[in-house]
């Protein structure tokens, strides 16, 4: 299933393939995923559960959300009936609507 992982520790923002499971998406955000966020065109954001509680260094804003969160994020699709699947956005555009901050 194609994704979009943003990295807060290198900046970047990539396309990756993953299986779609829990476990794929934990891989992914470097922790239990938490759910925080439905992106008009369908997508979800997934981040760690633990992300904004470590008070780490750094964060990553998604234009379309507006708050900063801790550490990876991942970017997947969902389905009519809440099933995850591709990601709709573009990697231009996550890469273009994300902005990078730290030590906030």
């Amino acid at each position: 299933m194609r994704a979009i992982v943003i990295n807060s520790t290198t900046r970047l923002v990539i396309e990756v393939n993953i299986l779609g499971d829990r476990q794929s998406i934990a891989n992914a955000v470097g922790g239990k995923p938490k759910l925080v966020w439905k992106l008009a065109n369908g997508d979800v954001v997934f981040v760690s559960e633990e992300a904004n509680k470590n008070h780490g260094k750094h964060y990553f804003i998604l234009q379309d959300v507006g708050s900063p969160y801790e550490g990876n994020g991942v970017v997947v699709g969902t389905d009519e009936h809440g099933d995850l699947v591709d990601a709709a956005t573009p990697l231009p555009r996550a890469k273009a609507t994300t902005t990078f901050v730290t030590n906030l």
